[in-house]
């Protein structure tokens, strides 16, 4: 039998004495021993809660919570991610490696004062990757989100000067004067191509010589020759294997399509691209979708209010053509008929770099959402955790496939960020308790429980 119950039993016992027998409610002795019943409950239940809180700042301090669930990617080299994340959480405790293994994206962020990049796997797994083991020539504040690119496999990082492989955590260097941080300016990209065989690293013409310089995993490097006189070429990526396209721009509102394959020493000119109403100065770029079959043309605008983020405008070409495509957002028809000259679509960020879903753009400033979508529809939803604007890069710069659900990764992190604050008032709240009922201990000489402090006595 409890202390509680005993207690009552001499409580009803004493007041059992003191009355006369023609006094004696039973409906009045039940509900005594009904409200010491419920009072005896809540201590028990106030000791499990307690108990629980405890369990889970333990295990929030202590369990490795994001290690990926695999070390190896399943699929072999070459082959492109057909899965990706529906939800990316910051884990209690991000796992911190040089081989977190098959990557669907990467996040670049800081852990414990140190810059690197967390690698995102197909399954939402989380892992934190230092700078000195991504890249090195990099600026020691940040890795630039724009300027890193994740093999279509999900095994190879490109940073500014580095090949990192997140299978194997080797480190590959790439000659600085060919580094992609000097070319920045003009909106350029390591670039991966489809079977993640080779990276293209844009180049300053003017500075290197060359407009880029090809490097193939399994060995050499190629410089790819200038398109023309000065900087006027924005490249867009890979639209196979072997071929390269990138848009010249020959006057102030229009550009050329050209592409260059493996082994050639010239670009070969194709469609004209229209884009009137061009201001002079904007930043540009340029993505091609990962069939090659549209364009995506990119400016910069600066933003009318004073501290607010500059924004976007964009454009879809036909890469074969260089006809308008258009976007298909609200009232505006999918086919070009309904498109005024100059027309485009517009959104508040600029630099990240967009990705693909299908032959569909995939903004990626302050969320990543179709751009035919609707606003606040997001594809991938980033937690908060990684910075207000994450800039995400994804495995050749594409969602394909489905993505995999894992909410449960997402209440994980809502426990952490809400359990330990709640778990401080519970703990709180417990102490005001006990106290509290110290002095009724005292009273009826019984010991504290021995999993509570003693107050003094």
């Amino acid at each position: 039998m409890t202390d509680s119950s005993t207690r009552v039993r001499e409580v009803l016992a004493r007041l059992a004495a003191d009355l006369p027998d023609d006094d004696l409610d039973p409906a009045m002795l039940d509900a005594i021993w009904r409200t010491g019943s419920r009072r005896r409950w809540r201590d028990r239940a106030g000791v499990v809660a307690t108990l629980g809180v405890i369990a889970l700042l333990v295990l929030g301090a202590f369990v490795p919570w994001g290690v990926p669930t695999a070390a190896l990617p399943a699929t072999p080299p070459g082959v492109p991610l057909t899965s990706y994340p529906e939800h990316v959480a910051m884990p209690w405790r991000p796992h911190a490696t040089v081989t977190p293994g098959l990557t669907s994206l990467v996040v670049p962020g800081t852990q414990e004062g140190r810059v690197g990049v967390y690698a995102i796997g197909p399954d939402g797994s989380v892992s934190f990757v230092s700078r000195d083991d991504v890249t090195a020539g990099s600026p020691p504040t940040v890795i630039p989100g724009p300027s890193l690119a994740v093999s279509p496999d999900g095994r190879w990082l490109a940073s500014a000067s580095t090949l990192f492989d997140l299978v194997r955590g080797h480190r590959v260097g790439i000659t600085p004067d060919r580094s992609v941080e000097d070319a920045e300016g003009r909106g350029a990209v390591p670039s991966w191509s489809p079977d993640s065989s080779r990276v293209l690293y844009p180049t300053v013409p003017s500075l290197a010589g060359t407009e880029a310089t090809v490097v193939d995993l399994a060995g050499g490097v190629q410089d790819v020759p200038p398109a023309g006189v000065g900087d006027a070429l924005l490249l867009a990526g890979w639209t196979d294997e072997e071929t390269v396209v990138g848009l010249w721009r020959r006057s102030a509102d229009e550009f050329t399509v050209l592409t260059w394959s493996i082994g050639d020493d010239h670009w070969t000119t194709g469609a004209t691209v229209s884009w009137p109403g061009w201001e002079e100065g904007p930043g540009a770029a340029a993505s091609v979708s990962p069939d090659g079959s549209r364009l995506l043309l990119l400016r910069s605008v600066d933003s009318i209010e004073s501290g607010t983020n500059p924004g976007t405008q964009a454009q879809v070409f036909d890469s074969s053509t260089g006809a308008l495509v258009g976007f298909p957002v609200g009232d505006v028809p999918e086919s070009a008929v309904g498109w005024e000259e100059g027309s485009f679509l517009s959104w508040e960020g600029y630099g990240c770099r967009p990705a693909w879903r299908g032959d569909v753009p995939v903004i990626t400033d302050g969320g990543v959402r179709l751009a035919n979508g609707p606003a606040g529809d997001e594809l991938v939803s980033i937690s908060s955790a990684f910075g207000p604007d994450p800039c995400p890069a994804f495995a050749g710069n594409e969602l394909r496939g489905e993505p995999v659900p894992n909410l449960g990764a997402v209440w994980l992190e809502r426990l952490h960020t809400w359990g330990m604050p709640l778990g401080v008032l519970v703990l709180a709240g417990l102490a005001v308790w006990l106290f509290g009922r110290r002095q009724n201990w005292r009273e009826h000489q019984k010991p504290l429980p021995a999993i509570f402090p003693t107050f003094g006595r």
